[in-house]
Parts: C-alpha cells; sequence; structure tokens
C-alpha cells in the first residue's frame, strides 16, 4: 500500500509539474483605422491609433499587412506552430457585388480558385491570393514572461481587402436598413510544447465597428477563444 501511494503521488507530481509548462497561445483585441492609400481608393490602409500614418503595429511601412499581437500567456516555450485560416470569402464577394450594384459604382470583385480579384477604374486592379494565404508558421513562441514583446500574426490580405470592400459599399448604400455584420475570421494554431505533446488553439477573430464613412473606419479587432 505504501509503495503504490508513493507512486500515485509521484505520478501526480509529475502531471502537475508537466501542466505547469503548458503553452497558452493569446490574441489581444487592437484597436485600428481604415483610410485608403489613394484618393478614391478602398480603405485598405489599416493601421493602429498608437503608431505613425505609414507604419503597422510590427513597425513595418508596408500598406499590405496588418498585425495583431500574439502572445505565449502559459509557462512553457510553444514551438512549430501552424497558422490555419477560413473565412467565407465567396459569400462575401456575392454581397460586396450586391452593395455595389445598388450605390451604382463601376466595381467588379471576383472570388475564383482560391483567388479575390477587383476590377475598377476607381479602385485600379488588383488580385490577392486567398489560397497561398490560409496557412502560416511561426517556429516558437517564448512566455510572455521571457519574450515581453509579443510576436505578430499578420492578417490575411485578402480579408483586409473584402472587409475594407464591404463596409465602404456599405457606406455607399444610402438606403441600408440595419447595420452590416462582417462574417468571423477564424484562425486556428496547432503547436507543440517542449515535450512534444500537441495542443491547439482557435479563435474567432471579429471586427467591432465604430464608425465607418466611405473611404473610413475605425474598428476594434476582438479575438474570441472557441473550441477547436
Amino acid at each position: 500500500m505504501a509503495a503504490i501511494a508513493t507512486f500515485l503521488t509521484v505520478r501526480q507530481m509529475s502531471k502537475q509539474r508537466t501542466d505547469s509548462y503548458h503553452p497558452e497561445l493569446a490574441l489581444s483585441r487592437i484597436v485600428f483605422d481604415a483610410r485608403p492609400l489613394t484618393d478614391g481608393g478602398l480603405p485598405t490602409l489599416w493601421r493602429t491609433t498608437s503608431n505613425s500614418d505609414s507604419e503597422n503595429i510590427d513597425g513595418t511601412k508596408s500598406p499590405f499587412s496588418f498585425s495583431v499581437p500574439l502572445s505565449n500567456i502559459g509557462l512553457g516555450a510553444a514551438k512549430d506552430v501552424k497558422i490555419f485560416w477560413e473565412f467565407p470569402l465567396g459569400e462575401l464577394t456575392e454581397k460586396i457585388n450586391q452593395l455595389a450594384q445598388s450605390a451604382a459604382v463601376a466595381a467588379r470583385f471576383t472570388f475564383d480558385n482560391g483567388m479575390l480579384s477587383t476590377d475598377s477604374e476607381l479602385f485600379g486592379k488588383q488580385v490577392s491570393i486567398w489560397k497561398n494565404q490560409q496557412k502560416a508558421h511561426i517556429d516558437y513562441v517564448l512566455p510572455a514572461a521571457v519574450q515581453h514583446e509579443p510576436e505578430t500574426l499578420q492578417l490575411p490580405h485578402a480579408y483586409v481587402v473584402a472587409a475594407s470592400a464591404f463596409f465602404h459599399m456599405c457606406a455607399k448604400n444610402k438606403n441600408r436598413q440595419s447595420f452590416p455584420e462582417l462574417p468571423a475570421l477564424k484562425v486556428t494554431f496547432n503547436y507543440l510544447d517542449i515535450g512534444d505533446r500537441k495542443h491547439t488553439a482557435a479563435f474567432d477573430i471579429e471586427l467591432e465597428v465604430g464608425a465607418f464613412a466611405v473611404g473610413f473606419m475605425q474598428a476594434s479587432v476582438v479575438p474570441k477563444k472557441r473550441i477547436a
């Protein structure tokens, strides 16, 4: 009996020690405003209010990326972090075209073969390759107690373009009956701890819009944890 009790105690201590080094990934809420890159364009330049006009949260000056903070609030390192994005781009593209037609905006958006295309004299022509943006990878994320500055998770460019176009077209429609709702952007993280045990974290990323107009939007990126 004494041997069995000792074995159970040791096993419980081992489990507690293992659990104490469990990594846990978390996304932070962030406020931003959106403006067009050129006069009359779509508000695809998303910037946090704390940064300069030309910088994103990660310090870069590229107008084609926008990132949110990714932290590890556990005590152990997360390694080999695989990232998977989901978003109903096909459905949203149809809504954008309907709104554009209703507002008499000469623009056509298409989603075909995993690519979001824009064809408009006003907005120009561009292609965002969603199928190449649905997966990403980070080598490791150290615990927040060690890594004081969070990692930056870049939102897919196709999502930024589609969300910008959606609210721009909503603002163009003067007969809008209700506040527009954007589907959630889903992200799933699969990663390993230092003992090579597998873990998963999943979030629905929603936009809480405080204000929007033609060529302008102010909103918050709000991550909500979900069961994968």
